[in-house]
């Protein structure tokens, strides 16, 4: 016959999910991508994607209900799917998508698709791809809070990729 057992009750978890610049991490960081090319439907995946936790903090609300935090990593598996299109099957413009407004302060992104983008790898390749004459096919608007870290990470990107090419352009030249 199973005996009862006293066990203890767990502690509240704390959760923190703002976003830290490490050595060993990706920054989680927060931007809008646009999309300046003229294809309707234009979406494109990438390696790598955002992993959402959903945990109890131990608390509850006024109903009851257990409240729950979110804790998001970056994760290197998987592909993250970024969708573009502006007009469906038919050919109707839809108009419950993302939309820059007519307002905004750079005119090439006005009226344009955007999308919401957290994975700074991404957002790296947004900023870097070019069209067939050598032009940006995207730009990238970070939010409030984000632009430094975006910055600071695009420019250790910068750095790396500089000493990559320094490097194997060292070893093809002794090489032969």
């Amino acid at each position: 016959m199973p005996r009862a057992v006293d066990v203890a009750e767990p502690e509240a978890l704390e959760i923190s999910v703002t976003p830290t610049a490490s050595p060993t991490r990706r920054p989680l960081v927060k931007a809008q991508v646009v999309y300046l090319g003229s294809r309707r439907n234009y979406s494109i995946p990438m390696k790598g994607r955002i992993r959402t936790e959903r945990l109890p903090t131990g608390h509850q609300d006024a109903q009851g209900d257990d409240e729950m935090a979110e804790r998001k990593d970056v994760t290197a598996s998987g592909f993250q799917p970024y969708d573009f299109t502006t007009h469906d099957q038919l050919g109707r413009r839809y108009e419950a998508k993302y939309f820059i407004k007519s307002s905004h302060p750079n005119p090439t992104a006005r009226g344009k698709r955007f999308v919401i983008c957290e994975h700074p790898d991404h957002l790296w390749r947004f900023a870097s791809m070019l069209d067939k004459d050598k032009e940006p096919m995207f730009l990238v608007f970070p939010y409030r809070g984000s632009e430094d870290v975006i910055k600071e990470y695009f420019a250790s990107k910068a750095r790396a990729s500089s000493v990559q090419k320094k490097d194997f352009s060292d070893i093809t030249a002794q090489g032969g």
